[in-house]
Formats: structure tokens, sequence, C-alpha cells
């Protein structure tokens, strides 16, 4: 639909700020206010940190994670890409916050607020590549 950015990052936790900084960048650029900037900060944080630290085990010569921004229709796409192993965060059971705390499952926390801060949330495989596709609307929430 537009000019699709792209910016490829070192899979350690010290490159999530420089994801971040390109998340700010071009959000704004593509007319998302400054709590959409941060639910998308908050969702590519937790995507990265997730992959850093079970991915690549926190091997930073193992491979890459990329992320490409374009706007949409009503939008803006963030897609991270990666070839750590294959693995779909969103077939993690979704955590029920109503149970009482020591009764809870660790774990499905992070993508469960993705989704939550998140307009659209999907992912796929192709070519050894893990794929998540967030959407997040420029239109304010109300």
């Amino acid at each position: 639909m537009g000019e699709r950015h792209t910016l490829q990052i070192i899979p350690r936790l010290t490159s999530v700020q420089e994801a971040l900084d390109f998340i700010s960048e071009w959000g704004a650029h593509y007319g998302l206010d400054e709590d959409a900037i941060y639910h998308c900060h908050l969702s590519v944080d937790e995507i990265i940190t997730n992959v850093v630290e079970h991915g690549f085990e926190f091997d930073e010569n193992a491979g890459f994670i990329r992320i490409e921004m374009e706007p949409m229709e009503g939008g803006v796409l963030i897609e991270v890409v990666d070839n750590a192993p294959l693995f779909n965060p969103l077939m993690h059971p979704t955590p029920d916050p109503s149970l009482p705390l020591l009764e809870r499952e660790n774990g499905g926390w992070g993508i469960h607020f993705v989704r939550k801060f998140m307009n659209s949330v999907t992912y796929h495989s192709t070519g050894g590549m893990n794929h998540l596709r967030m959407l997040k609307s420029t239109a304010p929430e109300a």
C-alpha cells in the first residue's frame, strides 16, 4: 500500500532500543499518536525480547531480527521477521486473569498484552522464517 521501511538488528537485548527508536520515527511519520506508538513499543519490545531469549537463547550470532513498517489504509503494519526456530506465539494458551494469582500458569502474558495493545496480530512462517504481523490503527482509541 505504501513504502515499507526496514530495520535489521542483531538478536540481543541491547538492540531493543534501536528497534523502538525506529518504531517511534516511522510511527509518527505514518500518523500514529503517542498512545499508539507506546502500544507499539510495548508490543515490539515483548516480541523481540521473546525471540532473543527463547528463539535464539541469547546467541547473538545465531541469526537476525528484522522489523518492517508500512502504512496501511487506516493504520500501520509492523512485521517482526526472524530466523529463529519456527514458533507461533499465538498458539500459546491465553492466560486467565480471573484465576487467583497462585493458580495462574507461567507464561503467555506478554503475547496476551500484545493482542490487547494492537488491533490485529497474525503469524505465519515462510522459508524457515517467523513472521509476526501487527496492525495498529491510526484512529485515536476511545
